[in-house]
């Protein structure tokens, strides 16, 4: 009689299953990544020493004011309320090349549009009109 040999176990099927081992690890990984202290981004920035950010004392005692209003009329300068923009920067051109040393402080009411905030600006880089001051009402 011919014997065969009887079926085996496999030497696989005496190792136990690894996969859930092998999910909490990978889990357990993901969770030490996630919550690892990542590099932080800096900025170099070089800030100025206080003495040199103290502000000065302006040189007059009233600044040439340029008021941008919500409603008509749009401007108003030095209590001035030219009709329109080019009246506007005649007035202003004037009260500047009198006293070209007198600071010049821009106030911009909350509802006026920004088109003509950036047209003054615009106005005074083009005539090198550089001491101006920005101030914003809120409501």
């Amino acid at each position: 009689m011919i014997a065969l040999p009887q079926p085996s176990r496999s030497k696989w099927a005496m190792v136990a299953d690894l996969t859930p081992l092998i999910d909490v690890l990978f889990m357990l990984i993901i969770f030490m990544v996630l919550t690892a202290n990542s590099a932080q981004i800096a900025l170099d920035a070089v800030f100025p020493n206080t003495e040199e950010t103290t502000l000065s004392a302006p040189e007059s005692d009233a600044p040439l004011t340029v008021v941008v209003r919500s409603q008509g009329p749009f401007y108003q300068i030095d209590g001035q309320s030219p009709t329109d923009w080019e009246a506007a920067k005649q007035t202003l051109l004037s009260r500047h090349s009198q006293e070209p040393d007198r600071p010049v402080v821009l106030v911009v009411e909350p509802d006026s549009e920004s088109q003509k905030l950036l047209d003054v600006l615009a106005f005074l880089q083009a005539n090198n009109i550089a001491s101006a001051q920005i101030i914003a009402e809120v409501r």
